[in-house]
């Protein structure tokens, strides 16, 4: 994760939103949506950065069992409203972790 962001300074959250919520039978699969909020705007950001972050993301949650699905939007691209179903991931957390794994 640190490289993606070391590559990508544009990242300004990540998202989350799994289902189903809950504990799954060993016939069932994930559904793992990721949304990457991208600061700016839509009207003075490059769109094309969005081609480039996406499969990074994909590739990186790729597992057995779990379909992931991953949109990249910049600020202006998701409401309020929408953000209420997802998980925060935080960045900051992230960021400890892999210092303390040096």
């Amino acid at each position: 994760m640190a490289d993606i962001y070391n590559r990508f300074p544009i990242i300004y959250q990540i998202f989350f939103l799994v289902n189903p919520d809950r504990e799954i039978e060993s016939s069932e699969r994930y559904s793992l949506n990721i949304y990457v909020l991208l600061e700016g705007t839509t009207f003075d950001s490059d769109e094309g950065v969005k081609d480039k972050i996406g499969p990074l993301f994909e590739k990186l949650f790729k597992v057995e069992r779990i379909t992931v699905e991953v949109e990249c939007g910049f600020l202006d691209d998701m409401t309020l409203f929408e953000f209420g179903f997802y998980k925060l991931w935080d960045r900051e957390y992230l960021t400890l972790r892999e210092e303390d794994l040096r």
